[in-house]
């Protein structure tokens, strides 16, 4: 399974602000636009870094994942065997593997939540509204 750690998002920024980044880059600070927005992005994220340890050490968070989460056919089968239903909350990537039906996830899964991205079928991102 190819795990791609990088996601692709759209932005719309206003003309002044676009000449600006333009001239960083053409002055040699960064090296293109993309190179600019990550910088940017990385930035605040580690000026919030404390606000967001705050937040996912809660005490409704130690449950969480973070990072990678794969849930297959396997895992769902054996929460069946054991009689449990499940929440998914995480920070990061969860992917539900192809073969996943939506029938045994309603069975199993009652919510997802997860802030990034989730890759399953869209009969999935649907039924749980992601």
């Amino acid at each position: 399974m190819n795990i791609n750690s990088t996601e692709k998002i759209t932005i719309n920024v206003n003309t002044a602000d676009l000449g600006k980044i333009d001239l960083l880059i053409h002055e040699g600070y960064y090296s293109n636009r993309t190179d600019f927005i990550k910088s940017a992005i990385k930035r605040q994220i580690d000026k919030h870094g404390d606000e967001i340890n705050i937040i996912l050490s809660a005490e409704n968070r130690k449950d969480w994942f973070i990072g990678v989460y794969v849930l297959t056919v396997d895992e769902l089968q054996a929460m069946k065997q054991r009689g449990c239903v499940k929440t998914i909350r995480g920070m990061g990537l969860l992917i539900v593997e192809k073969n996943v039906s939506l029938e045994l996830m309603k069975t199993l899964i009652s919510t997802i939540e997860i802030y990034g991205v989730c890759r399953c079928n869209n009969e999935l991102k649907q039924y749980y509204g992601i």
